[in-house]
């Protein structure tokens, strides 16, 4: 994504918390009503309806990609 705002130098992440990332994403957002837990966070754990869905029409693993960076991103800022 580009971003263009005259003046801004910077665009930072540190007031999300990485829980908060996937609610960013529709598609992940909705398909993570479905995993078997609760917190999921879309990693590694079982049951996770956002994981199965990589490379199906629901979720193209660019976007999984980008969510995975941007967690990441969000994790390092804020700690």
């Amino acid at each position: 994504a580009l971003i263009d705002s005259p003046g801004i130098r910077e665009f930072g992440m540190d007031h999300l918390d990485p829980e908060h990332i996937a609610e960013g994403f529709r598609e992940i957002s909705a398909l993570a009503e479905s995993c078997k837990f609760r917190n999921c966070q879309h990693i590694s754990e079982p049951g996770c309806a956002v994981k199965a869905a990589i490379n199906t029409p629901e979720l193209h693993p660019a976007r999984y990609e980008s969510y995975l960076r941007l967690r990441e991103e969000a994790s390092q800022e804020s700690g």
